[in-house]
Order: C-alpha cells, then sequence, then structure tokens
C-alpha cells in the first residue's frame, strides 16, 4: 500500500515551488519598492556631499559594520572605479592601528541603518580629533551616528523584506543604491569619458573594449627601431637595451616606413650558425610583413590580430604607414598566453 506521502509528494513538491517562487517575487518587489520610496523621498543632502567630496584633495574612507560593511567595500570599489580616490575600512582594524590612514583632508563615508551600532559610533569617536569630515549614511537621522556627523544622507525608515523583519536586506540595498547615485552624480560632474572609464578598468573584456592602443603601445624611448642594414648585432643591442626589453625591434627605411621586425623567434635559426652572422645586415632575417595595427584602433582588436596571426608583436603604424610603436602581447590588458614557451635569448656576438 502506498503512504500518503508517496501519494501526495510529488504535488506538494510542486506547491511548494509555486509558493517559494511567489515569496521570492514578493521580497524583490518589496526591495523594488523601497527604492522606489527613497527615490522620491531623498533630499538635496547627497548633492552636497558629492560637492564635498568633489571639492576635496583627501580620500573617501567608506565604513560600516556587518552587512554594511560588505556594502562600504563595494561603495568604495564603485567610487574608485568612477574617480574618486577611495579605500574601505574596517572599524575595528581602524580602532587597533588603521586610524593612521586617515589624514585631517579626508572624509569619513559611515553606513549604519540604525545609526546606534557601538563600533562604528566608537571608530567615529576616535576619529574626530583628525580633522576628518564625518558623513553618514542612515535611515535613523536623530541617531547618535547622525548627531556627531558633519553631514546626513537620510534613508528614512523603511521595513526589512525579511519575513522576520531582523537580517539586513531592504536597507543594504538602499544603502549599495544610494552609493551608486552617489558615485554617477559626480562621474557626470567631472565629465568622465569613455576612455577615462577605461583607465580605471584596463583589465577584461571591459579594458579591450574601451581602451585603445595608442594608450598601451610602446613608443619614443620605449620603441626599439633600426634603420635597413643596422647589422644584426646592433640590432640585438637595441632590442636588449631598450626599457621594458620588448623582445623585438622595428626595421624602418629613411622616412619611417615600415620594412619589417625582428622577433626573439625570428632568431631561432641562426642560433646554431658562426658568429660572423651577426654582422650581416638585419634584412637578411628579419619579418618582412609583420602584422600592423593603428593607433586608434581598440585593444581588443590587437588581441584578435594576435590570436589571428598567432605573431606576438604588433607595429603601429599611422595613416602614411610611418611607424610610430610597438605592441608586445604581453601589454595587452587581460592577455595571457599559457602556451608560449621560453623565449630564446641569443648572445651578442664579442
Amino acid at each position: 500500500m502506498k503512504t500518503n506521502q508517496e501519494t501526495t509528494g510529488p504535488e506538494s513538491s510542486e506547491a511548494s515551488a509555486r509558493k517559494m517562487l511567489s515569496r521570492a517575487r514578493e521580497f524583490l518587489r518589496m526591495e523594488a519598492e523601497a527604492l522606489h520610496h527613497l527615490a522620491r523621498t531623498i533630499d538635496d543632502q547627497i548633492c552636497t556631499v558629492a560637492n564635498l567630496i568633489l571639492r576635496s584633495n583627501g580620500i573617501v574612507a567608506v565604513t560600516g559594520v556587518g552587512k554594511s560593511r560588505l556594502i562600504s567595500e563595494k561603495i568604495s570599489a564603485t567610487l574608485a572605479s568612477t574617480g574618486t580616490r577611495s579605500i574601505p575600512l574596517n572599524p575595528t582594524d581602524a580602532l587597533h592601528g588603521d586610524l593612521g590612514r586617515l589624514r585631517s583632508e579626508d572624509i569619513l563615508l559611515c553606513l549604519s541603518n540604525s545609526g546606534e551600532t557601538e563600533e562604528l559610533t566608537r571608530f567615529v569617536v576616535a576619529a574626530r580629533p583628525l580633522g576628518v569630515t564625518i558623513v553618514a549614511m542612515t535611515g535613523n537621522a536623530g541617531s547618535p551616528l547622525a548627531r556627531m556627523s558633519d553631514f546626513v544622507v537620510d534613508m528614512g525608515s523603511m521595513p526589512e523584506a525579511c519575513p522576520l523583519g531582523l537580517a539586513p536586506t531592504t536597507t543594504t540595498t538602499a544603502q549599495m543604491a544610494l552609493g551608486d547615485a552617489l558615485a554617477l552624480v559626480m562621474l557626470e560632474q567631472r565629465g568622465l569619458s569613455s576612455e577615462d572609464f577605461a583607465r580605471y578598468h584596463p583589465a577584461g573584456s571591459l579594458g579591450q573594449r574601451l581602451l585603445r592602443v595608442r594608450e598601451v603601445m610602446r613608443h619614443d624611448d620605449r620603441l626599439p627601431i633600426v634603420l635597413e642594414g643596422t647589422p644584426i648585432k646592433l640590432a640585438l643591442l637595441i632590442m636588449y637595451t631598450t626599457p621594458g626589453r620588448p623582445g623585438a625591434v622595428v626595421v624602418v627605411d629613411g622616412h619611417s616606413s615600415l620594412l619589417g621586425v625582428l622577433t626573439d623567434r625570428d632568431l631561432e635559426p641562426i642560433i646554431d650558425q658562426e658568429d660572423t652572422i651577426f654582422s650581416n645586415p638585419i634584412e637578411s632575417i628579419m619579418h618582412r610583413d609583420p602584422p600592423t595595427i593603428a593607433p586608434e584602433a581598440p585593444v581588443h582588436a590587437a588581441l584578435d590580430l594576435v590570436q589571428r596571426t598567432s605573431r606576438e608583436h604588433l607595429v603601429i603604424v599611422d595613416d602614411l604607414q610611418h611607424v610610430v610603436g610597438l605592441l608586445a602581447a604581453s601589454d595587452i590588458p587581460g592577455f595571457s598566453c599559457t602556451s608560449a614557451g621560453a623565449k630564446t635569448r641569443i648572445p651578442l656576438a664579442s
């Protein structure tokens, strides 16, 4: 005979899943509604704080306790990535020596929904004699934290989405959103461009999409370049003494037009030959058709070219095909080559 559990199990499981999904949606709606309410009620104090930071020569130290500390790390990271010098600061660590990270020109942004967290208020009391500006982001404008702060960004009282009304949920979502809003209004005020933004995000797909080749290429004294007819020995000397050791040297004619490139890879066939070969002109062993790219090309296009041609060096040329730079694969942010073996180093002939 089947038990009642065996008979009703699948149906109960499906009903439970539907109930869970319904509750998940309800929790999300509660947090979304709290953000809508915050967007309507937030006052111009956030603008005051934004202008304060924009005029400051110091850093913004962001702090909190518990879940607010985790949010403070995210806000600090967002500020840093949008042009504001910022560090996260743990109140406990600050009370045990990290207070020395702060200077009088700095701003201390304190996150606490209740504004009554003991570790945080103790930190603020210890930080005030340093002359730092204290900013509270709190849901309780009458709290001890708010009273001892120079500026208060008031989130207002809001119920937690937690069915017990205990776990920080809605309030931490509001803190994160306010931190984003603060960072983004300052981004706009600074007139930060996508190119500026890319400088703070050089690695990964974001940096490769926004960065331009000219921003990472080797040029001026870091560009190893020789004229046609240069002896291999001298070309190698230039290759290996150029700052950054690029592992390549570009060959041009008298008009700076590209003729070829000599890399470590191109030297491999002559390893076992007589030393006299090093007196031959560089044209005898250089690679005559190196891949080229324009300085304004996006970095991801350079990475595609490296992968497509299997050449580790790209020559940067302008509209007139004059050489203006060199880009090694290792110069590309986020590039990794797991299959590349050790480079061959050729001793200079005496």
